[in-house]
């Protein structure tokens, strides 16, 4: 089976897909994924059963789409197809088996998907299943636009060879639509053009405006183009054009049909965002190189051009130095096998096209000077997000699928490893078949709190490196710290030394205390949803009803299983099992909702048919709800196991942090319960989703009630033991990210019930970074705030940020203060509070900070309504990709954007409660990017310390002197979100003046020309 198959059923809306082997070939990991997301049934097959089997499959289900990986050929295939179905399916078969029947007899049509296997299809029926949402295969793109394309010349008939002759008449007849009368000769011409060029991707506009009934495709669309802004391929953006041509921005014509018309001939950009570039070394006949549109994580439709000849490139293939180079996620690279024609040694010019014409890059190829045999590369890398003392990463030798010798070195001692774990997402990236994973215990040589170099090595050489410290953990006995750790980092590697020993210890104490809290006996629901698992069920099952907390029923939902799965359940002869079998494979999401139907428990819990539970886990639950009855949901810890039951793996605990939760999820669904409440309340499963189910719920119920973290670890996990399970991993981005955006449309749209009794001033020291400046006053002028004062300190920026600034001053947007030097930041801060109104409290707001619209409101809440609390905080959200995220949260995926206010680096989580709900989290110190200060709590403190801390380090004395002196505490609150970009103001003063940069950013202090200024010394302490 090949990638471009995966593609086409994440294409097509269908239930049900059969897949024909043959028993003596082994099931390719393209059907598994393709099967994870749809539904589907395997036949295995001999060249003498093929018939017999083929037509008993059709008396169980019916299919959307078979695809028949046999070479087996029958006489009567379509027939008997025929005779079983209303509609014959879409087709997958292999290219060279024989069908000796009329495909016309059937009004079937075959196109070819690849040099292995073909599509055969009834129009109507491919055109009603295709949803067109999986976009990563611009050559299955093509295929699907030839298809339409296809179509319409098959149906082309009279009228469109009358409007083909006349349609001079059309365009006058409809001349009101397309700009009137004085735009007719230039939608002649426009007609033309569209006629003469490809410019029109006839199969790509017909597909992706479902345009039926079209009798002339040019006509249709001259007259839809301009008010639906229908794109004329895929390639074309109209912003992307206009943006790239600004002396185009009043343009009374379709952007389009300007291109088409005139900026072909004057060679304009249609895309600035366009990059890419072609390797002139040709190693082994491949030619190499990549293209891609700037944050864009698709492939795009490119073509090589060598001299005069086309070809069609498909640039997806992950290369780590993209990604490095932040060029999207990486997945843009391309190979391209030279053909021989070209191996003639002489010169030719080989064009990196986009667009047809738009030339990216150009080399000159000549074999003799350009052509270079090597042996295979050896490549790896580690992961940069690092589990306790565990390090993860991949080597290969690209196009070798056995492991190859590479050793880690750390410091002067090399350690050999065996690269053979399967990692899908490896396989995703085309490194071989994937088996190239390893996992390496750091020795506790190392486990010292010190920063150590750890490189990868092959073939001596250095192929990946990181740095990273590693600490033993003992907690000082106290589980608090254990509590504050596990928010960044919720994971325990096995084996365990004695101070984690003696937190899970005090855990399994604590689950007895709970089970020691339930004085009644509500009903509870156990849903669980099984599909195949005759090897496994009957574990999970025993699990549920052997638990010590008897009033339960246990909802098992047969998801149409084929094996004997259902002989399995009811071998079970107990009264609390309810049964429930689906007609059809639904998948887990629409039978976990399937069972949220008919629960009738006061608290719903969850278990997978893979997993199991330790024998108190639903009574420690239920014991948590009446301890903490404002819940409205749950979770726990769980041991995890890889591959085998016997081989425990880590520990799976963190207390609750709504930040990271968003980043990643650490919550499993096997040990996350809630009540009935809140799911009639908002809903069960996204059966939208195809992955990350439990995750988007999870983070649901975490926006709209209460969810807690309890420390107990009663839950078993086992990962990868059963065949079809589905990776809770973020290993597919473009999937996580669907969760992500869901739940920032949640925050956005959630409803809060409280009004302002405080104004606020807003205080920003700036120094250049004029676009991040802006970004950051417009998220503040967007919440048109009356209760609002905006307050810019500028030091000493160049003449357009002064002259922007200016601007808005005298619009009274803004109070201004000019310095005519960098005073740095803790000077600044003070100055502009000198000048704000005395009775509002303050925020101090980095001018690369973006506030989300309720976040200022939130700081305000909890600053009055939390007890002695003097400063709080918001999230403070580092875009994907950030350097610095896996330093503050080790766990995130650096990938993601993430909060890294609660920080493994600053170590500043403090008083952490036993039973923690996330809103709201005790911290001991925040860089000061943006805080709310009380304006009563400024008034009792000395200000910031500009004398000792110029640029930095005032923060920490303020936080310190908040807490130590005044007694008051800092709090983070967790839905208070705001960005924070980093900008090169750092870099900019640099360029500037090293010395004046190596001051204010690197030494702290002030010249002796300023100290004399300002009455400032430096002290006795402040060496270098």
């Amino acid at each position: 089976m090949e990638e471009i198959i995966y593609d086409f059923i994440k294409n097509i809306d269908i239930d049900n897909i059969l897949f024909i082997k043959d028993t003596s070939i082994n099931e390719n990991i393209f059907l598994n994924n393709a099967f994870n997301d749809k539904k589907g049934v395997t036949l295995s097959v001999n060249e003498n059963d093929f018939i017999q089997n083929f037509k008993k499959s059709f008396s169980k289900n019916s299919y959307d789409l078979i695809i028949d990986n046999t070479d087996f050929s029958s006489e009567n295939y379509l027939k008997i197809i025929k005779k079983e179905t209303d509609e014959i399916p879409l087709l997958i078969i292999k290219s060279d088996k024989k069908i000796n029947e009329d495909l016309n007899e059937y009004n079937l049509t075959t196109i070819s998907l690849s040099e292995n296997y073909d599509l055969i299809y009834l129009f109507d029926n491919l055109d009603k299943k295709l949803n067109n949402s999986y976009k990563f295969n611009p050559m299955l793109n093509n295929i699907l636009n030839q298809i339409y394309l296809n179509e319409y010349n098959k149906n082309k008939n009279l009228k469109n060879k009358i409007s083909s002759t006349i349609y001079p008449l059309s365009l006058l007849i409809h001349s009101k639509q397309i700009g009137g009368i004085k735009n007719l000769p230039l939608n002649i011409k426009s007609y033309k053009q569209l006629d003469e060029s490809n410019f029109l991707n006839i199969g790509y506009y017909l597909r992706t405006y479902k345009i039926k009934n079209c009798n002339n495709v040019y006509l249709h669309y001259l007259y839809n183009c301009l008010n639906k802004n229908q794109k004329p391929n895929e390639e074309f953006n109209y912003h992307r054009y206009i943006e790239a041509n600004p002396d185009l921005n009043n343009i009374s014509i379709n952007p389009a049909l300007h291109y088409l018309l005139y900026g072909r001939k004057e060679e304009r950009d249609i895309n600035l965002h366009i990059r890419g570039t072609v390797q002139e070394t040709v190693l082994d006949n491949v030619l190499r190189g990549w293209i891609a549109e700037i944050g864009n994580n698709y492939p795009i439709d490119a073509k090589l051009k060598i001299d005069n000849k086309i070809y069609p490139l498909n640039a997806n293939i992950y290369r780590e130095d993209l990604e490095k180079k932040h060029i999207n996620h990486g997945e843009h690279g391309f190979e391209f096998i030279i053909p021989e024609e070209y191996k003639d040694n002489n010169d030719h010019k080989i064009e990196l096209i986009y667009f047809d014409t738009f030339k990216i890059d150009e080399i000159t190829y000549n074999s003799k000077k350009n052509d270079r045999s090597s042996k295979k590369p050896v490549k790896g890398a580690f992961q940069s997000s690092i589990k306790d003392t565990l390090i993860k990463g991949w080597v290969a030798e690209i196009g070798n699928n056995e492991p190859v010798p590479a050793k880690i070195k750390i410091e002067n001692k090399s350690y050999p490893i065996i690269a053979d774990i399967y990692r899908e997402d490896l396989k995703l990236k085309h490194i071989n078949q994937g088996k190239h994973g390893f996992e390496f215990s750091i020795p506790d040589d190392f486990i010292d709190g010190k920063e150590h170099k750890i490189q990868l090595i092959a073939e001596n050489k250095v192929i990946s490196e990181i740095s990273h410290s590693f600490v033993k953990y003992d907690f000082e006995n106290n589980i608090e710290r254990f509590f504050s750790h596990s928010m960044t980092s919720p994971e325990m590697i096995l084996p365990l030394n004695e101070p984690r020993k003696k937190i899970l210890a005090v855990m399994n104490n604590i689950a007895k205390y709970l089970c020691g809290n339930v004085n009644d006996n509500p009903l509870v629901t156990v849903i669980m949803p099984v599909y195949n698992r005759e090897d496994l069920i009957e574990n999970a099952i025993t699990s549920v009803l052997t638990q010590s907390y008897k009033n339960l029923e246990l909802i098992i939902i047969n998801d149409n299983s084929t094996d004997n799965t259902l002989d399995k359940i009811n071998s079970f002869d107990d009264n609390r099992i309810k049964l429930i079998n689906n007609p059809e494979n639904y998948g887990v999401s629409k039978s976990r909702n399937i069972g949220l139907k008919e629960s009738r428990g006061k608290y719903i819990m969850y278990l997978d048919s893979d997993n199991n539970w330790e024998k108190d886990y639903v009574k420690t639950m239920i014991g948590a709800f009446n301890v903490l009855e404002d819940a409205d949901a749950l979770y726990s810890g769980q041991y995890v196991y890889e591959k085998e039951k016997n081989n425990l793996k880590y520990i799976r605990y963190g207390t609750i942090n709504k930040g990271l939760l968003m980043n990643r999820n650490y919550v499993d669904l096997n040990s996350f319960c809630h009540t009935r409440e809140i799911y009639e309340e908002n809903g069960g499963f996204d059966e939208g989703l195809k992955r990350f189910v439990d995750w988007d719920l999870i983070l649901k119920y975490m926006t709209y009630g209460k969810i807690y973290s309890i420390p107990v670890i009663l839950s078993n996990y086992y990962f990868n033991i059963a065949e079809n399970s589905i990776s809770n991993d973020v290993k597919l981005l473009n999937q996580s990210e669907i969760v992500i955006e869901n739940q920032k449309k949640r925050l956005e749209s959630k409803k809060y019930d409280f009004n302002m009794k405080h104004g606020v001033s807003v205080i920003i020291p700036s120094y250049e970074s004029l676009k991040d400046l802006k970004e950051c006053l417009n998220s503040l002028f967007e919440l048109k705030a009356s209760w609002l004062e905006i307050i810019v300190i500028d030091n000493n920026s160049s003449e357009d940020v002064i002259k922007y600034l200016i601007d808005l001053k005298d619009k009274h947007k803004i109070k201004l203060i000019l310095n005519n030097e960098n005073l740095g930041f803790t000077y600044a801060v003070n100055q502009g509070i000198e000048i704000s109104d005395i009775r509002n409290d303050i925020l101090l707001l980095n001018n690369d900070a973006v506030v989300t619209k309720n976040a200022i409101p939130l700081l305000q809440k909890a600053a009055y309504e939390l007890k002695d609390c003097g400063i709080t905080v918001p999230q403070q959200v580092l875009p994907a990709n950030t350097k610095t995220i896996n330093v503050h949260v080790p766990f995130a995926q650096k990938n993601i954007e993430c909060d890294v206010n609660l920080s493994n680096h600053h170590k500043n989580i403090i008083n952490v409660p036993l039973f923690h709900n996330g809103e709201y989290t005790e911290i001991s110190f925040a860089a000061f990017f943006c805080v709310y200060i009380k304006r009563d709590t400024y008034n009792k403190s000395l200000g910031l310390d500009a004398e000792l801390g110029r640029h930095f380090r005032s923060d920490m004395i303020y936080c310190n002197y908040i807490r130590s002196i005044l007694n008051q505490k800092i709090y983070h609150v967790s839905e208070a979100r705001v960005y924070h970009k980093l900008q090169q103001a750092t870099s900019t003063l640099r360029k500037k003046s090293e010395k004046e940069h190596n001051l204010l950013y690197v030494q702290n202090r002030w010249s002796p020309e300023e100290q004399k200024k300002y009455g400032f010394k430096t002290a006795k302490w402040d060496v270098d």
